[in-house]
């Protein structure tokens, strides 16, 4: 499986409109961000200044790493679409390796190519908040951050799996990443904050895994601006914005815990991977 999983890594990084085109979800949101929604949000936020600015971005490159975290990973697939249009999985189909380790070269591929491109949108998205005033997060929050890509790159890859295992050509792959790339940014939260949506929304986005990663970055990257931008303020302002701007989940009464959403994020992974593998069988029996 490993030695796969090296092929699949090279074919990937070969084609470098494919590694540019992976990273072109979370650009649009910092384009759309700087150039029509930075305007309108700002002077919204209950701090003003330098603080609220600070605070703002760093709310909004979380949602870019959560973005990242599932368009790069669905690229990491195109390999496997590839190799089952071309044919050559049918000759891994007859190798003395099992299917499912043939899954999870592929989705050890996504998890490897995810986690790479992940952690080059965190070091962009960390120069964007210094070049404009805002402080680097500690090594302690930069370890957490690493953690959380990890854990969301594993979720992602193990849900994409799935449907990457139903899509059939090359052409249906690209569309795929176009609809994913364009919604990812409304899915986190990015243009807008997920507490100002109507009820069913909010529980409809909350039961996604994705917005679990945004959260959960967002409760790290948010810990020193927000204790900046709120100095005195009453608790309960606090946690209005927390809310309203999805640093924390309050479900069905009971705010979501950081153990939760990681455990969540892990568990989607396991079910997506196993539930592809599954899908793959089905589809080699019926072929």
């Amino acid at each position: 499986m490993l030695g796969m999983t090296v092929r699949n890594w090279k074919l990937f990084y070969r084609d470098r409109g494919v590694v540019f085109f992976s990273l072109l979800g979370p650009i649009m949101i910092v384009a759309l961000y700087i150039l029509f929604l930075k305007g309108t949000v700002v002077p919204e936020l209950p701090v003003e200044g330098a603080a609220g600015e600070e605070l703002l971005n760093n709310w909004i490159m979380a949602g870019i790493i959560a973005s990242a975290t599932v368009t790069t990973c669905l690229s990491g697939y195109g390999t496997m679409i590839r190799d089952q249009q071309s044919g050559i999985s049918k000759d891994f189909a007859t190798a003395p390796i099992s299917r499912s380790s043939i899954i999870g070269s592929y989705l050890l591929n996504s998890v490897v190519i995810g986690t790479i491109m992940s952690l080059l949108t965190v070091v962009v998205a960390e120069l964007y908040v210094v070049a404009y005033g805002g402080h680097l997060l500690s090594v302690v929050q930069v370890l957490k951050v690493l953690g959380i890509v990890v854990v969301s790159v594993v979720s992602a890859a193990g849900l994409l799996a799935v449907l990457a295992s139903l899509i059939r050509t090359e052409g249906a792959f690209s569309g795929a990443n176009v609809a994913i790339g364009a919604a990812i940014g409304f899915v986190v939260g990015a243009y807008i904050p997920i507490g100002s949506l109507p009820g069913n929304v909010q529980q409809v986005l909350k039961a996604l895994p994705s917005t679990h990663s945004a959260m959960l970055l967002r409760q790290v990257m948010l810990e020193g601006p927000e204790a900046t931008a709120f100095a005195g303020a009453p608790t309960s302002v606090v946690n209005d914005f927390d809310q309203t701007m999805g640093v924390v989940f309050i479900i069905n009464g009971s705010q979501v815990t950081p153990l939760q959403s990681l455990a969540y994020l892990a568990v989607s992974g396991i079910v997506g991977f196993a539930v592809a593998v599954l899908v793959m069988r089905l589809r080699r029996k019926s072929a």
